[in-house]
């Protein structure tokens, strides 16, 4: 029996490791499939667009390049186990300026913005907490990240 024990506690870890790898998996592509995209206005999804197997009251972090001249089209989509409430702030990691936070308008998922300078910035993406009172059951679900660009058409008059 004592023998046993250990046997059964590898083998949980590796189930565990087999489930987290499978969420992982299935959210490889959740950005590209679950935001909107709006590459019909001529945005192109960039490099830094993201997917990630979250767990309730967790965050993510990712370091962007924002280019003068260009026009941007961030879009963040969650799993329904977070209630489509995930927070977002976008910061210049230079000066630590919030650029962006989507607490201010009733947890927006969806921002477009023209650059005017090229920055870094980080996107900070944080799931809402879950229960605390049960810590046996955390469910993991997928959050998309999804960053697009063009180059910011030219406006008023020609001569």
């Amino acid at each position: 029996m004592k023998l046993l024990t250990p046997i059964l506690v590898v083998f949980s870890a590796f189930c565990m490791m087999g489930i987290t790898t499978g969420v992982a998996q299935q959210c490889a592509t959740f950005h590209q499939t679950n935001c909107l995209s709006k590459k019909a206005d001529g945005y192109n999804p960039t490099p830094n667009s993201i997917s990630f197997a979250m767990q309730k009251g967790e965050f993510q972090e990712v370091v962007v390049t924002f280019r003068n001249g260009h026009d941007y089209h961030v879009c963040v989509a969650a799993d329904d186990i977070f209630g489509s409430k995930v927070f977002m702030q976008i910061m210049d990691t230079e000066t630590n300026e919030v650029m962006y936070e989507n607490t201010h308008e009733h947890i927006n998922t969806n921002l477009e913005f023209s650059s005017v300078k090229t920055f870094e910035a980080q996107i900070l993406l944080e799931t809402p907490a879950g229960r605390t009172d049960d810590t046996r059951y955390n469910p993991t679900g997928c959050v998309g990240l999804l960053i697009e660009s063009r180059i910011t058409p030219p406006t008023g008059f020609t001569e």
